[in-house]
Order: structure tokens, then sequence, then C-alpha cells
């Protein structure tokens, strides 16, 4: 069964068309567009949609969830349409306190670590924030939150009279030394960074460490590049993460 997945951030909507925990075909739409419901908008869903047997969404963005509902019927008007929730999620329990407060991206990401790896599991989301997910095998844990690459660079630019915005897409340099102000702010992007994914990660292993032999981790998001090989222990790169976890939930929740 080939599923229509939608999985809303706050900077993009990440759609794919996804069967069997591949992803075969995707896109990437400005939230901020989605939100405002274009026909051109509607019209790529929908053109992806018609090769879909059914739909799956999330979302962290609460006014962008009715002009996407609204889309979704009029693609879907007699099959499934699952929104994954803290309350449709079957397969994976809640440890954390307080199961509300969860962002269903990170129940998303959560599930396509889990039906990837099992448990226990460490996901990394590097997008509009910096989010680490723990699955034991009591459930989903929780984690930690952090700020994304991209509010660092913009945090220098618009918090200073001088400083440039950078291109958080190329932060090479030729070495650890800046000789220019923009090739010292890409050294500081770039090492921070990463420095702060490995220490948050290093944080999150030393307290599982007591319970767990070495945990997987799944990495997935834009600002993953930043990261260098081996950076994270045990780590894979999964760019449709939050998308093979969305299929992986409504496939759960229609057996049930």
């Amino acid at each position: 069964m080939t599923l229509l997945c939608i999985d809303v951030g706050n900077s993009f909507a990440h759609a794919g068309l996804v069967r069997d925990g591949c992803v075969l075909e995707r896109c990437d739409i400005a939230t901020a567009l989605l939100a405002q419901g274009p026909a051109r908008i509607a019209e790529t869903l929908s053109r992806l949609a018609r090769k879909a047997e059914g739909a799956a969404w999330c979302s962290v963005v609460p006014r962008v969830n009715g002009p996407l509902v609204a889309i979704l019927a009029g693609s879907f008007p007699s099959r499934r349409v699952f929104h994954l929730t803290p309350e449709s999620l079957v397969g994976l329990a809640i440890a954390y306190p307080h199961p509300a407060e969860v962002g269903q991206d990170r129940l998303a990401n959560s599930v396509g670590a889990q039906k990837l790896c099992g448990t226990p599991v460490v996901a990394v989301c590097l997008g509009t924030a910096s989010v680490i997910d723990v699955v034991s095998p009591r459930g989903y844990e929780g984690g930690a939150i952090a700020p994304g690459l991209a509010a660092f660079a913009d945090y220098l630019h618009e918090k200073t009279a001088q400083l440039p915005r950078i291109d958080t897409a190329d932060l090479a340099t030729p070495s650890a030394i800046g000789r220019s102000t923009a090739e010292a702010m890409k050294i500081g992007l770039r090492e921070g960074f990463a420095g702060m994914v490995k220490a948050l990660v290093a944080a999150v292993m030393a307290d599982l460490a007591a319970d767990h032999a070495p945990v997987p981790v799944i990495v997935t998001g834009g600002g993953a590049h930043v990261l260098a090989e081996g950076a994270l222990p045990n780590a894979r790169f999964v760019p449709d993460l939050g998308l093979i976890g969305l299929e992986e939930a409504s496939r759960r929740a229609s057996i049930r």
C-alpha cells in the first residue's frame, strides 16, 4: 500500500509517497505557503495523492492544519487519512510524563527509528530546532531540544551590526583558523553546532549506558551535513525518517 505522508515542520513540510518503508517520491513545501493554501500547493499534493491509496500526516504548526486537512479531504474523500497524535499512536508507549507536549514530528521520528532499529534507539533531528529523542524498551522517554543550525546563523546576523548572513549549506573553510569574518563565522557555526549535537547525544547516552549496551543513533534533518563521518558513534543518516515513521504509525493503527 502506497501512502502519501506529510510531515509539517516549522520551516518546511516534507511530503512523500511511502511504501513498505521506502520513499518513492518526495517534495518539500515551504510551511508558510502551505498555511496560505494556494492552488498550486494543493495541486502539488493532489498530484502525489493520485498515486497513493491513503494518507498520513503530522504537524507542529497549528495554523497549517486547517488548509492541509481540506486538501487531504478533497484528495481522499473515501480513503483513510491518518493523523499522528499522542492519542492515535499505536505500538509505542509514551513514558514521557506529559504526552500532550510531545511534538507530532518527534513521535514520527521515534516510530521510524523504532521500526529501523528496535529499542533502545536515539533519534537526532537537525532541522529548525535540534531535537534528540530517546526510545527505550519502556517507550518514548523524551530527550533534548536546542536551536537549529540556521537559528545560530540568523542570530549572529540579526543581533550584530556588521556580521553578514552566512549560508549554512556551505560551511567549508581552508583551515580551522578563519582569515576573514565570513570564514570565522563558518568555523564557529560548523564546529560549535557539531560540538553541541555531540554533547547532547553524549549526555543522553551517559544516562542510557547504565541499562543498555551501545545504542544505535539515527540522524535526520538538513543540519546533518555539518557532522563529520563518525562524529556520533553507532550513527547512520536516514533523510526521510519522519515519513517512514508516519507510514509505520499509520500501518500499526490500521491493524489495531
